[in-house]
């Protein structure tokens, strides 16, 4: 009996359901302070500790915490004898989803195909944990651009999902999860309409699991508010936006990854209203963010390089400092697609759109592949990051 650790893991699990990550920190960080000075608490035990300290760090954005204390209890678990199998793959499930989050999607995938490996050598059970990583994969192959593999694993795991009642709030929440992800796949088919249909399905879930005012929730406003903004509904995307703008800040503060998604998001609604002033304005805030929290080569800033290239070119302003920052884009997605790690689709479009930018600028299109190799010497000397 340990009532003293079982208040703090209450009091943690509670903040942490409610997206107060910072209070659920707290009370985490006083459980495993109690293993560390020596009460009873079994290894088994302090593992869980340290995965619940991992992801208060993820939900805060903080990914090298989050990575650190995960590998700790998994390092720690494998040292156990007699350890169960399935709970050590459970974990590397979960670290499979912070390097996804972080934006290390190889390290994400490798995370999540080693526990896929266990999953398929049990022929039987584990119905749940199938169906987590079916939803996790869903995720990671959405931001591969393998959108066909993302809806096979969204499917079967909203198979499984679709079979509780609805009014069922743990697995209605990973329900909501799949429809999100279904909605960004319908985006990338430029079907809008139906992306806002499975937002709209996801905000009713998040809403009646967790209230208005949740992280969780605002993120499915946020999603609403682009596809409205992509169907031309502005008035009502400006209101989904507003609304995840104020949740998130009041959540995380305005220095967090979740909050820039939705400062892109905004960038986006300004430059489809060719109200480019706020357009940079929201795309530069994000940029700072994602840059900080994810470094300058990560896929995730990349899409704000993409973006703050797009302002200024449509703008028609400072057109020299758009083509670097779609030329940075270029060479990190071509760098990213010969690991695997990003469609080959996306690198053509990116590569469009940095031609017709070259173009813009004055440049000679019979020099474009020569110009090219030149940027690539500029990346390998590290100048972008000196001059973006």
């Amino acid at each position: 009996s340990d009532p003293e650790g079982d208040y703090a893991a209450n009091g943690g699990g509670l903040n942490y359901q409610t997206g107060r990550y910072r209070q659920a920190l707290k009370y985490h960080q006083r459980h495993w302070e109690r293993y560390a000075a020596g009460k009873d608490i079994d290894s088994l035990k302090a593992i869980g500790i340290l995965d619940c300290i991992a992801s208060c760090y993820l939900g805060l954005g903080q990914y090298r915490e989050a990575v650190y204390y995960e590998q700790q209890g998994i390092h720690t678990f494998e040292e156990l004898e007699g350890r169960d199998a399935a709970l050590l793959a459970d974990y590397y499930n979960n670290l499979g989803t912070i390097y996804k989050e972080y934006g290390r999607f190889e390290e994400a995938l490798a995370n999540y195909q080693r526990t896929q490996q266990f999953y398929e050598a049990r022929e039987e059970g584990l119905t749940m944990q199938r169906a987590g990583l079916y939803l996790n994969l869903c995720k990671l192959y959405e931001k591969l651009g393998r959108f066909a593999l993302s809806k096979e694993y969204g499917l079967k795991a909203l198979a499984y999902y679709e079979q509780y009642p609805e009014k069922y709030i743990p697995i209605a929440v990973l329900r909501a999860s799949v429809y999100t992800t279904l909605g960004i796949l319908e985006e990338h088919g430029n079907d809008y309409q139906q992306a806002a249909f499975y937002y709209e399905r996801a905000a009713g879930i998040y809403e009646a699991a967790y209230g208005r005012e949740n992280p969780w929730t605002a993120g499915s406003y946020n999603d609403k508010g682009i596809a409205l903004t992509y169907l031309g509904e502005y008035d009502e995307a400006f209101k989904e936006l507003t609304k995840a703008k104020k949740i998130k800040e009041a959540v995380y503060g305005s220095f967090h990854t979740s909050t820039a998604n939705t400062y892109h998001s905004l960038s986006d609604f300004y430059r489809q209203k060719k109200d480019y002033k706020n357009a940079l304005k929201w795309c530069v805030k994000a940029e700072k963010i994602r840059k900080a929290s994810y470094g300058p080569r990560n896929l995730r800033t990349v899409r704000s390089y993409e973006l703050h290239a797009a302002v200024l070119y449509e703008w028609g302003i400072d057109l020299k400092k758009a083509l670097a920052y779609i030329s940075f884009a270029f060479l990190i997605y071509f760098d990213a697609v010969q690991k695997k790690l990003c469609a080959e689709s996306q690198i053509r479009f990116v590569q469009y759109n940095l031609y017709q930018i070259y173009l813009a600028v004055g440049n000679p299109p019979e020099m474009f592949a020569e110009w090219v190799v030149g940027e690539r010497a500029k990346l390998m000397d590290g100048w972008f990051e000196r001059n973006l």
